[in-house]
């Protein structure tokens, strides 16, 4: 999995960057206060105050740890994708995570 970005903790969201060859920008993972459903997502993630994907929280099978999967989907993206995001293993601060380009689970636009 390839790094993307990072991001970090603040209370209930999280803020950070998302980096690629055609995305550059700031991301805030925000809690779907309008969830009404188990299957609606736990998240919203939002450039510029646009909502540009969903997140929803996980536990790891292995690592029973819990880290989020991030789904991009926006018309002014090239193709919608998915991002695993974790707590950076490399970092001191239980608060930073990093974003893992899922490359599995893409699918054409």
């Amino acid at each position: 999995m390839a790094t993307i970005g990072y991001t970090t903790k603040n209370q209930d969201h999280y803020k950070g960057r998302i980096k690629t060859v055609s995305i550059d920008t700031n991301i805030t993972i925000m809690p779907n206060l309008e969830k009404s459903t188990d299957n609606a997502p736990d998240f919203i993630i939002l450039s510029d105050n646009f909502p540009i994907g969903t997140a929803n929280a996980k536990v790891g099978e292995a690592s029973k740890r819990e880290y989020l999967t991030l789904y991009f989907d926006s018309p002014d993206l090239p193709a919608h994708f998915f991002v695993n995001m974790i707590q950076d293993p490399k970092q001191d601060d239980p608060n930073v995570y990093v974003l893992l380009w899922d490359q599995k689970r893409q699918t054409p636009k």
